[in-house]
This record gives structure tokens, sequence and C-alpha cells, in this order.
């Protein structure tokens, strides 16, 4: 028996020569043909044309496919009349909230990167992160408006749009936030250019004819992450299409086979590679 074993374990060592890991993946994680498509093709060609499926519940607010994807258009468009080009840098600092989502698919579709940053950051972590990946609009949940409103300066971001997340609540738990902790937040003078809300950020993309989509490749830059820093100043993780995408196939066929109307709570933040690969793209 130990002589069949060493002769099994110099074969296997042969055939993995060059990828020893795969000695150790079951033969239905072999299988999996990886797409070449960008995130956002990938996603949409997922999602297939039954568009009645809720994708998201927010707060008891339930934004199926259809709607999903159309504000996923509208937000790529709105960044496009805003003069995001492909390879440009768009910081999301916000939790999880349905904005954050179009965002994100937003950007991979026009061939922008996405680089999202933990909302509780501080005013110089928020700034060391923009610098880094030397970002160009920063998308920013508002009550994080006075951690910005003195360091984005000292930064090249064109233009900082300010989300509530009480924006895709039900109407009444909306009200109650903007009358509670929302009067509480601190906003730009209306006259400083420096600043949008999403309200008229999402108007610009609704009024416009421009239905762009870029040509992106597998090994692209998608995504941004940046890493915990247990040894030292975080890092700036990045993330081409195709490993984001693996991510996807690989949960759904062999981590928690999941399947239509299957529903996933999304404790774990987007800015987390397991919160947005997993309980998001997945």
């Amino acid at each position: 028996m130990k002589f069949l074993k060493k002769i099994s374990y110099y074969f296997k060592r042969k055939i993995y020569k060059n990828e020893p890991w795969l000695e150790y993946y079951s033969r239905s994680t072999r299988k999996i043909k990886f797409t070449n498509k960008s995130i956002y093709e990938f996603m949409r060609e997922n999602v297939g044309d039954d568009l009645s499926y809720f994708a998201f519940n927010y707060f008891e607010n339930r934004i199926t496919y259809d709607e999903f994807l159309k504000s996923v258009d509208i937000c790529a468009k709105s960044l496009r009349e805003l003069g995001v080009k492909t390879g440009d840098i768009i910081t999301i600092c916000m939790p999880n909230m349905p904005e954050a989502i179009y965002l994100f698919y937003a950007c991979n579709k026009i061939g922008a990167v996405a680089d999202i940053i933990h909302p509780l950051s501080s005013s110089s972590q928020i700034k060391y992160y923009l610098n880094e990946s030397k970002s160009n609009y920063l998308f920013l949940v508002d009550f994080n408006y006075e951690k910005v409103c003195d360091i984005i300066h000292n930064t090249i971001v064109h233009k900082v749009i300010l989300i509530s997340p009480s924006n895709s609540m039900p109407r009444l738990l909306s009200i109650g936030y903007r009358l509670t902790r929302g009067a509480k937040i601190m906003k730009p003078n209306s006259d400083d250019d420096n600043y949008m809300t999403w309200q008229k950020f999402y108007k610009i993309g609704l009024n416009s004819h421009n239905n762009f989509q870029a040509k992106v490749k597998k090994d692209d830059l998608a995504l941004i992450l940046h890493s915990g820093g247990t040894t030292g100043t975080p890092k700036g993780i990045m993330i081409s299409n195709y490993s984001f995408n693996a991510i996807a196939q690989q949960g759904a066929v062999n981590v928690i086979d999941v399947r239509p109307k299957d529903r996933i709570v999304t404790i774990l933040p987007i800015f987390h590679g397991f919160g947005l690969g997993i309980c998001v793209h997945t």
C-alpha cells in the first residue's frame, strides 16, 4: 500500500508540476471553465431575461433585477457625462447600500476601476487611500462629509458625490431617518462646485442618451480593495475582471451551490473581498 501511495504521489507531482495546488482541489473545481468576460458582462449574462426576481432587500425595499440593471445603466451614463474615462479610478466610501452596488457595476461597464474603502476610515486614512490610488472621483456616504471637507483639496479628486443611506429606504423610514440622524449631518454649501448630491448625479444619467460600454479585457484592472494593514500601512490590492469573476464561479459551484431565488444575508461589508465577491457578485 505504501508503495502504491508513493507511485500515486509521484504521478500527481508530474501532472501538477506547474500548478501544484491543483492536486488539493476537488474534481468539480478543476472542471470549471472560467469566463473571460468583464465583471459587468458576466453579471448581465447570468441575470438572464427573467428580471422580476429580487436583487436586493434593503430595509424591506425590494429591488428587482429590472430596477437594478436600469440603475446600473443610468449610473454608467452619469459617470461618462461627468467625464469619467476608461481606466479612471472611482473611490466608493459607503456602507452596504444599493447605490454602492450600482456604482460598482457601472464603473466596470465603462471600464473604470472601483476603489472601495471602509466608510469608518479616518480623515487621514481617506486622504491616504485617495492619493495612493490616484482617485478621480469620490462617492461618499453623506455622514462622512466632515471627514473630507478639509482634506479633499490635497488630492486629485475632481468631484465628491454625497449619498444618504435613506435614498433607497422605504418612504416612511427614509423620512424618519432624515428627520433624526439626517438632520444632524453637516452639509457643504450649495454653491460649492466640488460637491454634488446623488439625486443630481443620477438625474444626469436619466437625461443622457449616451449608452457607452467599454471593451474590457479579462486581465484589465477592475477593482481595488485594501488590506487591513497588519504589517504596516494598508496596501491597495489590485483585482482583475478574471480573478473576481472566478471567485463568483467557484463560490456558486463548489461552496454554496447558489440557485435563482436563493437569499444571502449580506452582513459582510462590500469593502471586503468576501462581502463583495461572495455575498454580492456570486
